[in-house]
């Protein structure tokens, strides 16, 4: 038994007793003034949280309540395997809770206990939450329904940097290669690790390193995407801009990281926003602490609020360990004024543990991203000939449902490609090398490729009719209305069978179209010029 005044001139004292496992189990506190001040109340807890099977007895006349919540370390040894070998559903695979807390270098879950990971992550909610509720914990998934991985055909990045560059910066600055690697590295992926700290600096290096890329016109080795998703360890707060036109695939890839990432690591926490639909929430979201990125994402992803656990977890990698990638799309498709709260969020996620974060863009941004992050972003090597033919002929065999005309179909996607770069002279695959361009040119033709199949024809015959053909850009913009219309019809009949006037409907709608089709092409053409 002690006085509230002696045991806060004698705190350490009084820890130090407390510390022993056998004896000293209860300490029963006397408020000399009757009341309970904040301070005492705050004492009085942390004691309680360093303290197993200890207990605090406070005598007040104003009334005192601590609170003894069982946590992790209150468990026994069995009760402790017991929680960690749960199951959870996390990001669409089974995971152990064991395995979402562990570190890279924890071996054994006697290891995982001893070193006292479990206590920062499992609390009293989290404990409730996993062995005492009903039905499975489960922690979303964040991939795309429109992915369409059948059809994904891999693509090759281009990075406007070069080890080479070294020297010449190295001259501009009136300095040498060795101390400039000693400010800043370039790594094999494109991602840039600053180590200088003075900011005035790194702009002076950054602008140097610009004018080098843009007076520069050597042919640079592409980047291949695998090796911008790899998850080792010592990769870590990588930061990759992502940009391209209209179409190129910008969204696809982070669908395609995705997969890849679940696979490899399912262990991996991945985070993807589409900036779009955060617009309101960022607009009004305060980012003025580092922790201000963990209560953005623990209070505004899907699935996350809910769920202490989940909560607990995400704050702890956040913090701690990382296996966290993050995933921003479209930052040109949100409204400018929303741009610096996307700074902020991106300054706030970078004081913390991640392995990578990507940011997607179209091309008219690129340089407003470049200069704010210090990062060189990557651009989109158009499809080769060989990718054309491989989406088309995955396109129209996903289509047919079959694998017994796979000849026929590549032979045939084979002429179609040779045909389209003939016509439009696209040596450098400008039209169908543009992914969303390359689906339009197989919607054109899927309706014959199917036809042919169907009715047991060659495909000999249809490759001749496109030899007759003068595929241009008017007459494979024509072919793509036919098949739009084709399936609009298709699907407004069918979902208005019972209503007789649904085809004179149709017809309006569509020379209302054509008529706004054609005013447009018309403002286009005269804006251009």
């Amino acid at each position: 038994m002690t006085s509230s005044n002696r045991l806060q001139k004698d705190r350490s004292k009084f820890k130090k007793t407390l510390k022993s496992e056998i004896s000293h189990n209860l300490l029963v506190v006397v408020c000399e003034d009757g009341t309970l001040t904040e301070n005492e109340d705050e004492l009085y807890q942390k004691l309680v949280k360093k303290m197993r099977n200890k207990r605090i007895i406070i005598i007040s006349q104003g009334g005192a309540e601590v609170e003894d919540k069982l946590n992790f370390g209150d468990l026994g040894e069995k009760s402790k395997r017991a929680l960690l070998d749960k199951e959870i559903e996390f990001q669409g695979t089974l995971q152990s809770v064991e395995d979402l807390i562990k570190r890279g270098d924890t071996t054994t879950l006697d290891d995982l206990i001893e070193n006292g990971d479990p206590e920062e992550v499992i609390d009293c909610n989290s404990i409730e939450e996993l062995l005492i509720e009903i039905g499975k914990v489960t922690i979303p998934t964040c991939s795309s329904a429109r992915f369409e991985p059948e059809l994904y055909v891999e693509r090759q990045l281009e990075f406007p940097w070069n080890k080479n560059y070294y020297d010449q910066l190295a001259e501009k600055l009136v300095s040498t290669t060795n101390e400039l690697q000693k400010e800043f590295a370039v790594s094999s992926q494109g991602n840039i690790e600053w180590f200088t700290a003075k900011n005035q600096r790194k702009k002076k290096i950054w602008e140097k390193m610009q004018t080098i890329s843009k007076d520069t016109n050597q042919l640079l080795d592409p980047i291949s995407e695998k090796s911008l998703i790899m998850t080792e360890r010592y990769w870590r707060k990588r930061v990759i801009i992502i940009c391209g036109l209209a179409g190129t695939g910008k969204s696809t890839i982070l669908s395609n990281f995705y997969e890849k990432i679940k696979k490899e690591t399912p262990d991996h926490w991945i985070i993807r926003i589409d900036l779009v639909d955060y617009c309101q929430i960022l607009s009004t979201f305060n980012f003025n602490t580092e922790s201000s990125a963990i209560s953005f994402f623990v209070n505004h992803l899907p699935g996350i609020k809910k769920s202490p656990f989940a909560r607990s977890l995400l704050t702890h990698r956040l913090q701690t360990d990382g296996r966290i990638v993050v995933m921003l799309d479209g930052f040109d498709e949100i409204d400018s004024k929303i741009h610096c709260k996307v700074y902020q969020l991106i300054k706030a996620i970078r004081s913390l543990n991640f392995d990578t974060l990507f940011i997607t863009t179209r091309s008219h941004y690129t340089g407003e991203l470049q200069n704010e992050l210090f990062q060189f972003a990557h651009t989109f090597e158009n499809f080769s000939n060989e990718d054309q033919v491989n989406y088309l002929s995955k396109y129209w065999m996903t289509k047919l449902d079959t694998i017994q005309h796979n000849e026929h179909v590549k032979k045939f996607a084979e002429a179609l490609v040779r045909k389209v770069c003939e016509t439009l002279k696209d040596e450098n695959q400008d039209f169908i090398g543009i992914p969303l361009q390359c689906r339009i040119l197989a919607e054109c033709f899927e309706t014959q490729v199917q036809d042919i199949i169907s009715q047991g024809l060659t495909i000999d015959s249809l490759i001749q009719t496109i030899d007759k053909d003068f595929l241009d850009l008017a007459s494979l913009y024509r072919r793509l209305m036919k098949r739009k219309l084709d399936i609009y019809l298709q699907e407004k009949i069918q979902d208005q069978a019972h209503n007789h006037r649904t085809k004179s409907h149709i017809d309006t709608d569509m020379v209302n179209l054509e008529f706004y089709l054609r005013e447009l092409a018309i403002r286009t053409i005269f804006f251009e010029t």
